[in-house]
């Protein structure tokens, strides 16, 4: 793996990560991680596209991982959903750039937002999507945090950590899973992935209010007629989710998510749900079942598809 500074969105310093020992590259997955982790958390998942012929790219987003330079769940603006989608499209156009080689994107759950968001500016600048933990939450709920977020953002500035916030948007999730001792057992039955995550000092830390904020935002503006039209309509989007996922609601908000794209017109949308495994599949102990369906995906796209840049 190579530690790289980039320049993202507005030439803000970004943390990227590349696992490129790859003999014959086929093309480029690009990594969107999730809310309150990092990038390095993929490095298994890397070294298994590596080793099917794929180069990997990741970034550690703003306010995350080494990105954050210290201040983790800080963010630098207030529109910060935005520019860290602007920090992906520049790092795509890098990949395409720097590797002559179709680009996938691979969003977990908030990256999967982020990607989202994404494909509804430039999907023609990748050849397919895998949306991992992803959902399409519920109409009010997006507009009750939006408004419970502008409001402490108001009252106590955006840097303070969004204690109240997170409650609201997450607190719920591990109600199922109380009695294994762990506030984040909602993320994985594999027991030892959830303790590497707990001793982990670059994840499951309070993001601030400015963050929630920013995210609220992005959400409330991601099923507007208009912009999900402005995707592609061949684009292959695959979406994948445990049953035991919370954020998807044990399954219900992800097919709620596949239904979206499919009344929008878009003719490629692929969805498994795994019986059994919660939030974080990739991190599960089955997780060599999910690895394979994602580079049957990825094997299954256009080679010859051109970006258009």
């Amino acid at each position: 793996m190579i530690e790289k500074e980039f320049l993202g969105y507005k030439d803000y310093p970004i943390k990227l990560y590349i696992w490129d020992v790859v003999a014959e590259p086929k093309g480029v997955v690009q990594i969107i991680h999730g809310m309150v982790e990092h990038a390095r958390r993929y490095n298994d998942f890397a070294n298994f596209l590596n080793s099917n012929g794929y180069i990997v790219i990741a970034d550690d987003h703003r306010g995350h991982g080494a990105t954050a330079q210290g201040k983790l769940g800080i963010v630098p603006t207030i529109d910060n959903f935005n520019d860290t989608i602007e920090d992906l499209i520049k790092i795509t156009k890098f990949a395409l750039d720097e590797y002559k080689l179709p680009v996938t994107l691979l969003g977990h759950s908030y990256g999967s937002f982020l990607a989202q968001a994404y494909i509804q500016r430039e999907s023609n600048l990748i050849n397919g999507v895998i949306l991992s933990g992803s959902a399409r939450q519920p109409a009010v709920q997006i507009s009750v945090g939006k408004m419970v977020a502008n409001m402490h953002n108001s009252m106590f500035g955006k840097d303070k950590p969004a204690k109240m916030i997170d409650k609201l948007a997450l607190g719920g999730y591990n109600n199922k899973f109380k009695k294994e001792g762990s506030k984040f057992a909602w993320l994985s039955k594999n027991t030892a992935n959830v303790q590497r995550y707990e001793e982990d000092k670059h994840c499951g830390y309070l993001a601030s209010i400015g963050f929630y904020t920013s995210f609220f935002r992005g959400l409330s503006k991601l099923y507007n007629k208009n912009r999900l039209n402005a995707i592609r309509k061949d684009l292959p989007i695959f979406i994948i989710s445990g049953t035991m996922d919370p954020v998807g609601n044990f399954g219900k908000y992800v097919e709620r998510l596949k239904e979206t794209y499919v009344k929008t017109g878009i003719n490629s949308v692929d969805m498994k749900l795994y019986d059994t495994l919660r939030h974080e599949i990739l991190n599960e102990e089955e997780k060599n079942v999910v690895y394979n369906d994602c580079l049957t995906f990825v094997d299954s796209l256009k080679k010859d598809y051109q970006a258009k840049i």
